[in-house]
């Protein structure tokens, strides 16, 4: 057998192996074998370290999960760092009458940092049914630790065409999604603002698109690499992020 034809072999057994995965964790049971054999096979991950936020809360948001794993399909599940996300609500204007709204919000942990701050609402978007079932359970451990913060919504809903809240947002982003479906997000979100005058902050950690959220029309005004806290060191295999903000406005001048 020759290199080449051996290498489209291999290529393809592991595709049909992915495509077995994809297909075998549409099924609870058979998703949580494969995700206890992850998270064996993984366990020397620093994401799957419980992260200090957790502890500080009693929260359920760490952890890693490839994208054969989830039933969103977007990327591989894993959370920002509290430390870039509070970077930015340093740079935002006030937040207090606006709502934030995480796309792809996974098991929430950008709920729970952004609940440390006064905005009207916060909101999270996710397609993984048992990823927001775990973010539900976490807006209710910070919602009874803390009833004066805005209470978290988490919707089982598609990013690309869900139905945003009404008035001035925060959409955050943490990598969630590759480059169309990013593209689709941020299309979501213009017909939002044309359909009501409205301003629009766009928050993107991880920023691996950023293409896609400049040709949505929005004007990036913030651009920085961020180093993590000190005790967020080691729960990532990285050491800072980079940061985008742009803002869009449908309001007359």
């Amino acid at each position: 057998m020759s290199e080449g034809v051996l290498d489209r072999a291999i290529a393809g057994a592991r595709a049909l192996a992915r495509r077995g995965i994809v297909l075998a964790a549409r099924l609870p049971p058979a998703r949580r074998a494969l995700l206890a054999v992850h998270r064996r096979l993984n366990r020397d991950n620093p994401m799957m370290r419980t992260h200090p936020l957790d502890l500080r809360y009693g929260v359920d948001t760490s952890g890693f999960a490839p994208s054969a794993l989830l039933g969103g399909g977007g990327t591989a599940y894993a959370s920002c760092q509290p430390s870039t996300l509070r970077r930015a609500m340093e740079v935002l204007p006030d937040t207090a009458e606006r709502t934030f709204v995480d796309l792809g919000s996974g098991k929430g942990r950008a709920l729970v940092v952004a609940s440390e701050f006064p905005f009207r609402q916060l909101v999270g978007l996710e397609l993984d049914p048992e990823l927001a079932r775990v973010a539900g359970a976490n807006a209710d451990v910070i919602a009874r630790a803390y009833p004066e913060r805005p209470r978290m919504r988490i919707l089982v809903e598609d990013a690309t065409s869900a139905t945003l809240p009404s008035g001035d947002l925060v959409v955050f982003l943490y990598n969630p999604f590759g480059e169309e479906l990013v593209a689709q997000a941020m299309a979501n979100v213009r017909r939002a603002m044309d359909r009501e005058p409205r301003e629009v902050h766009v928050v993107y950690d991880n920023a691996a698109h950023e293409g896609a959220v400049d040709r949505a029309g929005f004007e990036r005004c913030h651009d920085e690499v961020v180093p993590l806290a000190p005790e967020e060191v080691g729960y990532s295999p990285w050491t800072e992020f980079r940061l985008v903000i742009w803002r869009g406005s449908t309001r007359e001048a």
